[in-house]
């Protein structure tokens, strides 16, 4: 993401003053990225392929193979799952990878930060933001 640079220390906050400061930096970002799209999206722009965090977790061989087939791209589904077997083989390791949680920005915002999510999406009044939480 452009222009974040969380302050010295960052990571020795407490949960709530590392929310705190996304929520007040990156946020306005995210919210403006997903509104633009949202926008180019419905205006038919560009052709988009929308995934759900869920779908994928639910099966992420499937969701490959939609984003394969969306992109016109012929690729034999044992490359797809020798793909799937690495990753998961490599869970443990010492990467930064993001482990992705369904449902953890509700969860582990309070309401005043979800409060200030809803403020920045209500600048857009005519799109929906339910797809990504808010």
């Amino acid at each position: 993401m452009p222009n974040l640079y969380p302050p010295t220390g960052f990571r020795d906050k407490s949960n709530l003053e590392q929310l705190d400061f996304l929520v007040q930096h990156a946020a306005p970002w995210l919210v403006a990225f997903f509104a633009s799209w949202e926008t180019a999206r419905r205006q038919k722009q560009v052709e988009t392929l929308c995934l759900s965090y869920e779908d994928c977790r639910q099966d992420w061989a499937k969701a490959l193979g939609e984003i394969l087939d969306f992109y016109d791209i012929d690729l034999d589904p044992a490359v797809i799952d020798d793909a799937l077997a690495s990753i998961a083989s490599s869970r443990g390791s010492r990467t930064r990878m993001n482990v992705g949680v369904q449902g953890r920005g509700s969860a582990e915002l309070n309401e005043q930060q979800m409060g200030r999510l809803r403020e920045l999406a209500a600048l857009y009044s005519d799109l929906d933001f339910t797809r990504v939480g808010i």
